[in-house]
């Protein structure tokens, strides 16, 4: 299956993967939501790079991120203490929009910001349970 996400077409397509199944809908956001979105969200997102304990050190996260949650969410990982930042109204939209076509409801988002090629994290789950259960359901806009 060749798969598009900049496709025009209307239609989803179920993926089955190692573990779980992903769901794809190539036109969940239009080009110009897309982009709208991205440049918003590029210059409002309380962009961090964290700092994690590995092996006995302290590193630099390699990549920006911002967690957004429900008001007195935090999560551990890694060592770090994780506080939300109160959603802002952009990701609220989008979130409202995912939950509705999901019929699930999300307590919160990390967002990444990758830089350049040099950034990126290994693979990895986000499962901590201070989070909530995890969804049987994927979504990539």
């Amino acid at each position: 299956m060749n798969l598009d996400l900049f496709s025009t077409a209307e239609t989803s397509h179920n993926i089955t993967i190692p573990d779980g199944d992903l769901h794809l809908y190539p036109q969940f956001f239009d080009m110009n939501e897309s982009d709208r979105y991205f440049q918003h969200l590029l210059n409002i997102v309380e962009w961090k790079q964290e700092k994690i304990f590995l092996y006995g050190k302290r590193y630099d996260v390699p990549r920006l991120s911002a967690w957004y949650a429900d008001v007195g969410k935090s999560y551990e990982y890694s060592g770090l203490r994780v506080n939300a930042t109160p959603w802002i109204p952009a990701l609220l939209e989008i979130k409202q929009k995912i939950e509705t076509v999901l019929g699930e409801r999300f307590n919160s988002v990390l967002v990444n910001q990758y830089r350049n090629g040099a950034d990126g994290v290994a693979w990895h789950s986000d499962d901590e349970p201070e989070l909530g259960r995890v969804s049987s359901k994927s979504l990539i806009p």
